[in-house]
């Protein structure tokens, strides 16, 4: 339940600013925002100035860090991965299948429908085209945008995982960004393998960026 709050301006700004290093999927994340803001409403009870109770809080970011380092992480499997991959892929397909439908038409009235080609290995050369068009558009748009945003994507919230700092911050853009390279490098098999291998199921992009994904 929540109640309203009548903290000033500037102690709610600080509360977003912590809030910022938090991942949005984090369970305790509402609880932080509770704490947070009862320190700063008892010192502001207590005679302190909006600045002066901002300011004994500490830096943002560094606060951020000692809650997170009291959360204990579980890190995601590499099969629970791999699932919300897929997921994310065939939401993809999906959001694509009218074009596959338009492409389909398109070829059937240039080309009788009795040909081989146009019966058998088209469709499957087309629905193939269609999933590779996916996972670039995924990899360069939606993977890095969700994630940086909510710290996960619709297939690894349905499978119940995010992604964080290996010290459990929030991803943040550049690092979002950075472990979706290999989609473009096409060394994406290359870098997944490294997931088999690593303490905390990581890739060798995860590595590079620091990020690990976790359990809800």
């Amino acid at each position: 339940m929540t109640t309203e709050s009548h903290l000033p301006p500037a102690a709610e700004n600080y509360i977003q600013s912590v809030l910022k290093h938090v991942p949005p999927p984090l369970p305790e994340r509402d609880r932080i925002a509770m704490e947070l803001r009862s320190h700063l409403e008892e010192r502001i009870a207590a005679g302190s100035t909006d600045d002066d109770a901002v300011a004994r809080m500490g830096d943002a970011e560094e606060v951020a860090r000692e809650y997170l380092a009291q959360v204990d992480f579980t890190d995601a499997t590499v099969l629970e991965r791999t699932a919300a991959f897929i997921l994310d892929v065939a939401l993809g397909v999906i959001v694509l299948s009218p074009l596959f439908i338009a492409l389909w038409i398109l070829y059937t009235r240039h080309f009788p429908v009795e040909n081989l080609f146009t019966l058998t290995l088209f469709p499957i050369a087309l629905a193939l085209s269609v999933i590779v068009l996916a996972v670039a558009i995924l990899s360069i748009i939606y993977f890095p945008i969700m994630e940086a945003i909510y710290g996960h994507t619709l297939g690894k919230r349905l499978v119940g995982i995010y992604v964080t700092r290996e010290g459990g911050e929030a991803v943040g853009w550049i690092p979002a960004i950075l472990r979706r390279l290999p989609f473009l490098l096409e060394i994406f098999w290359i870098d997944a393998i490294f997931a088999l291998f690593t303490k905390r199921r990581q890739r060798a992009f995860d590595l590079v960026a620091r990020t690990v994904v976790v359990k809800r």
